[in-house]
């Protein structure tokens, strides 16, 4: 355990160093599985998510705490961490999603 904490403190020097010699602001994101990223300003804004979006994304989330229907409970919630990760730009994207609403 150590060792990983050793490591993830030395991406992030990394990523401040980076950082600091190409004099861009931004924000350093953290992924669920560990992995630290670096998206400059630009990107934070390009990528912010509308108060629209960010009110049906809060329904989704908690729909799937409580899920209506106990016995599809692992394909929605699967198909939640899927949605979740990718790209909601596609087209494969908003069916998924469709079907999601429908059926969880």
């Amino acid at each position: 355990m150590a060792v990983a904490r050793r490591k993830a403190v030395e991406n992030q020097e990394k990523i401040q160093k980076i950082v600091s010699q190409r004099g861009q602001g931004g924000l350093i994101a953290h992924s669920t599985d560990g992995r630290l990223f670096f998206l400059t300003s630009k990107d934070v804004r390009r990528a912010k998510i509308s108060p629209r979006a960010s009110r049906a994304i809060e329904k989704m989330l908690q729909g799937s705490e409580g899920s209506r229907r106990s016995a599809s409970s692992s394909p929605c919630s699967k198909t939640l961490r899927w949605l979740l990760s990718h790209n909601p730009k596609s087209v494969n994207w908003r069916r998924v999603s469709v079907w999601w609403m429908k059926n969880c």
